[in-house]
């Protein structure tokens, strides 16, 4: 994931730089170059959720693992599995909170900008 994460993080950088850059955002390769850097974005979150969703399915389906022999099939390190454990239940909360508002501000902001001509803003 740390790979995916840096990769993600220089997507990022690169749509925010096209965005501060907008002299040439009538030149057509502006707009294919931000496209491809919009879609990789868009391919990183899904991704992301994709891998929060595996991680939480993998880490739940093993509760209360065997902690004392490290011969037994359901062994885990106790520190390991409690900080996964953890980290699911905290970033599953978060997108839990953060998605459904993050769609209410997109819906919001989409409305804004259709309304705006509307009311001849």
């Amino acid at each position: 994931m740390g790979s995916i994460s840096i990769g993600a993080t220089v997507v990022n950088v690169l749509q925010l730089v096209l965005i501060r850059n907008r002299d040439d955002i009538h030149d057509w390769r502006f707009g294919v170059f931000y496209l491809i850097v919009l879609g990789l974005n868009v391919l990183f979150v899904i991704f992301g959720f994709v891998w929060l969703i595996a991680g939480s399915v993998w880490t739940f389906k093993a509760f209360r693992p065997d902690y004392a022999n490290p011969n037994s099939e359901a062994f885990c390190d106790k520190g390991l599995y409690l900080t996964a454990f953890s980290l699911s239940v905290i970033f599953s909360s978060v997108a839990l909170i953060v998605v459904p508002c993050g769609l209410c501000c997109g819906a919001l902001a989409l409305y804004c900008e259709i309304a705006r001509p509307m009311r001849g803003l």
